[in-house]
């Protein structure tokens, strides 16, 4: 599809380069341009696939309120999932 077309181009590392978190392609435009339209409607922005330290500087940078992936966290089950939360609460 279109979006596993626009995430597999984000998730790309020569998308993001240095701690600029500068854009080089279309890709990371793209994400750039969702993220500033969902704030223009006062909506929540939530990224999913996050799986380096860069792609996750780049999504706060512009912007984006909450993130999963790789990068928190191997997926776990929902009982692993509703231990941590428990513990840390």
């Amino acid at each position: 599809t279109n979006l596993s077309k626009i995430a597999e181009e984000v998730n790309n590392p020569s998308h993001i380069t240095d701690g600029s978190s500068s854009i080089v392609n279309r890709g990371g435009t793209i994400i750039s341009s969702v993220i500033r339209m969902a704030q223009k409607l006062k909506y929540i922005t939530v990224a999913e696939g996050v799986e380096t330290k860069e792609q996750k500087e780049h999504l706060a940078n512009i912007g984006c309120h909450y993130m999963q992936g790789w990068y928190y966290s191997k997926a776990v089950s929902g009982d692993e999932f509703m231990k941590v939360i428990n513990e840390a609460a």
